[in-house]
């Protein structure tokens, strides 16, 4: 998969990159998935699931721009989980359908900049600060390396 400017998406299949339709007028930045679903994210916390029928456009209920998605497989080729990051501190956390808003103190209003999401249910995220913090599959957040910002 991949996504960009107004809205763009497009999967490859191995073999050639066909668009689809669906996406909306918002800039999409980041994009993740396990098996045959995804998800892209993007400008005004835009937020859309994608699967073999279609998009399925919403929100994650954040004003702010969301530029990573990291997702966690249940073992059978589904999602159990996933992690949405931006702007401003921006998180999502995507859980039995439904995204909402998570606002842990520990992360300040940064620029959170990538997201993966592990078997296990947890989550790395890296800030442009240099920062990784590690988000727990019981929500808790703890800073685990920070590399400094490059020159």
């Amino acid at each position: 998969w991949t996504v960009g400017e107004a809205g763009f998406t497009a999967r490859w299949d191995g073999a050639t990159w066909t668009q689809v339709s669906g996406g909306k007028a918002r800039d999409l930045w980041g994009m993740g998935g396990v098996g045959s679903t995804g998800f892209a994210v993007g400008d005004q916390g835009f937020a859309a699931t994608i699967a073999k029928g279609g998009f399925k456009v919403g929100s994650v209920g954040l004003p702010k721009t969301l530029k990573a998605v990291g997702v966690v497989g249940d073992g059978q080729g589904g999602v159990s989980g996933a992690l949405a990051v931006g702007s401003q501190g921006a998180v999502a956390v995507y859980k039995g359908g439904v995204w909402a808003p998570e606002t842990p103190p520990e992360l300040g209003f940064g620029e959170l900049t990538g997201a993966a999401g592990f078997s296990d249910g947890t989550f790395a995220v890296t800030a442009s600060s240099g920062q990784v913090w590690q988000r727990t599959p019981e929500g808790k957040w703890s800073a685990v390396a920070s590399a400094g910002r490059p020159g």
